[in-house]
């Protein structure tokens, strides 16, 4: 759907050890978040584990970040 965007409520990391992130969502839907430690280097890699939506926000925590990520 062109009107279909992806849209980052917030990312946080409320234990210091773990990000968390939110967005919105279509239930039903599957979502990969994926992260590079640095923008102009290596390729994307997926945080293990898809999640399917079920409502119109859907969470993901990254369990091992290291600084800085990129989403």
């Amino acid at each position: 759907s062109a009107q279909s965007v992806l849209k980052v409520n917030r990312i946080e990391s409320p234990s210091g050890a773990t990000v968390e992130l939110e967005w919105q969502s279509v239930a039903g839907k599957r979502y990969r978040v994926q992260y590079r430690n640095a923008l102009s280097e290596g390729q994307w890699q997926d945080v293990a584990g898809d999640v399917v939506a079920a409502g119109g926000t859907a969470t993901k925590v990254d369990p091992s970040p290291e600084n800085p990520r990129y989403y």
